[in-house]
């Protein structure tokens, strides 16, 4: 008797959970407590403990580094030293808190993509979800592997600080009201330090995640809606009724993706806006401190900063572009189609109607400001280096 093998269907907590996971781990659950039971909310209130107790910190670091940066106002070199974790800090904190504050509305939003998630083996292999769940796959191991490097590059180069030119410098230069030159001091510190850049990048990392994965299943959406409009007309034997039908249907589709791209661009456009003008000011400074500073050990702390900065303005607006393109390629699958053949009139006027819907693509803003987009990531860096060529005029 031949055994058939079952195959696993795919959904859509394959592309989330390790999102989901991450945040679990620095306490940040996703989910309302309303729907949880006795014991799993006690352990949810202790991790919005350990994550307000996270925020309380970051504060703390914020007022320490405006310390330093208030009590060395003399020199424009320091201050640049310290402005762009000043910046960056504050950024991070308000990311994680966004995906906190919005669960409830990040969780409607999803449930409008699970709803048209294919849920059979034949519609999955007609969409090639699979396809799309290694991309995600690839994301998740290659930025888990990039934000890896970074931190073991930090690690080592505090530790090239400590044992090969015996200073007690810490990996950001704040101010604090007591000395840390004793090392048991100075290690308690170091600690508490790196348990908060332990929750900032396990946090980054799975906010990166489930907005890759969200972005991911858009472009898959469009991408069969694409294919159905391509199919129009093909199929001779079918009825006027029965087309306008499955134009009806393919309406729908591109309605319910444009209102999850709607409901996801309004939780995050700030942010986004956020992350502009934070990046051009972090890497103005960056760049800025790696050309003045001759000292080796600038360049291995801030070093990994550039990159980390780079990667994040470049990962955002590759997925405002992703569904810029996506959600456009739904004209083409108009124009792919066999609409010179087709003689309903009817018809014809309900492809145009799709058609100049999909000419004004859906996309991830900035507000009123402009497009997450690669032009937007040229005018990051145009800006940055505006800055920094207007800092160096003071020097």
């Amino acid at each position: 008797m031949e055994v058939t093998e079952e195959i696993k269907l795919i959904t859509m907590e394959d592309f989330t959970k390790m999102g989901i996971k991450c945040f679990k781990l620095i306490g940040l659950n996703l989910e309302s407590r309303k729907e949880v039971t006795k014991k799993p909310k006690a352990f949810m209130l202790l991790g919005e403990f350990h994550f307000f107790l996270f925020l309380i910190n970051i504060g703390l670091i914020v007022c320490a580094l405006l310390g330093y940066a208030y009590k060395n106002l003399h020199d424009i070199k320091i201050v640049a030293r310290v402005l762009p974790n000043l910046t960056n800090a504050p950024y991070l904190a308000i990311k994680l808190f966004v995906f906190y504050w919005n669960r409830d509305k990040i969780k409607d939003a999803l449930s409008i993509l699970e709803e048209s998630f294919p849920k059979t083996e034949e519609d999955q292999l007609n969409l090639n979800v699979q396809t799309y769940l290694k991309e995600v796959k690839m994301f998740v191991k290659g930025f888990g592997f990039l934000i890896i490097v970074l931190q073991v590059v930090l690690i080592i180069s505090q530790v090239v600080l400590i044992f090969m030119f015996g200073t007690t410098k810490l990996p950001l230069d704040i101010w604090l009201p007591f000395s840390y030159e004793n090392f048991i001091i100075f290690g308690a510190v170091s600690l508490w330090m790196g348990w908060i850049c332990f929750v900032v990048t396990t946090g980054t990392y799975a906010a990166e995640i489930i907005l890759f994965a969200t972005i991911s299943l858009s472009s898959m959406k469009f991408d069969s809606i694409k294919r159905k409009c391509e199919n129009i007309g093909v199929n001779e034997l079918k009825t006027e009724e029965e087309e306008l039908t499955n134009i009806k249907e393919i309406v729908e589709e591109q309605n319910e993706i444009f209102k999850f791209i709607f409901d996801w661009d309004k939780i995050f456009s700030s942010l986004f806006l956020y992350n502009f003008v934070q990046s051009s000011i972090l890497l103005c400074f960056i760049i800025f401190l790696l050309s003045s500073s001759r000292d080796i050990s600038t360049f291995v702390l801030y070093f990994p900063y550039l990159g980390t900065s780079l990667n994040q303005i470049l990962l955002f607006c590759f997925l405002g572009q992703k569904i810029v393109n996506s959600s456009s390629s739904v004209a083409i699958g108009i124009y792919n189609s066999k609409w010179h053949q087709i003689k309903s009139l009817k018809i014809r006027k309900a492809l145009l109607m799709i058609l100049i819907r999909s000419q004004k693509p859906s996309a991830l803003t900035l507000k009123k400001f402009g497009v997450m987009s690669f032009e937007t990531f040229t005018k990051i860096l145009a800006a940055a280096y505006s800055y920094f060529t207007l800092m160096k005029s003071f020097m």
